[in-house]
């Protein structure tokens, strides 16, 4: 059976998690850095069917990741 590499990129910082050859398809998951400032900020269970909450309220700070230009 052949393994077939994938480049993975953050879905949400768009961050380089696993890089594969120059041709390898692309997924996406949520890299160690975005999950554990989910966690340590804590979650609102209807961040996303509360039509009060901002959607800018459920994303990290800019320059949380650093210069990722």
């Amino acid at each position: 059976m052949a393994v077939r590499l994938l480049t993975v990129i953050c879905a949400w910082c768009h961050r380089t998690v696993t890089q594969g050859p120059a041709d390898a398809p692309v997924t996406h998951t949520i890299c160690a850095s975005c999950m554990e400032w989910t966690i340590a900020r804590g979650s609102n269970p209807d961040a996303f069917v509360d039509v009060d909450t901002p959607a800018g309220q459920l994303l990290p700070p800019p320059g949380y990741f650093g210069d990722l230009g």
